[in-house]
């Protein structure tokens, strides 16, 4: 199966591997880590969506700035 975008892809990864790891981040950069799976990021990305849908109009130019982490992902 093909895929045209990053969004695509995403759901694509999150129905075949939802459990498989996608992003590992060591927060003091040696043993403290956090781990998301794909089903992980598609969540909390729908949830950036929605947030960002309920407050903006579309084609509308956000900026997002946030500090280092998976939450920046």
């Amino acid at each position: 199966m093909s895929v045209n975008t990053l969004t695509e892809l995403l759901y694509q990864r999150a129905e075949s591997s939802p459990e498989r790891v996608c992003y590992r981040y060591l927060k003091d950069g040696a043993n403290d880590e956090v781990v998301w799976t794909y089903h992980d990021l598609l969540q909390r990305s729908l949830a950036v969506a929605g947030q960002l849908e309920s407050q903006v109009r579309p084609k509308d130019r956000v900026l997002i700035c946030h500090n280092p982490g998976l939450d920046y992902i």
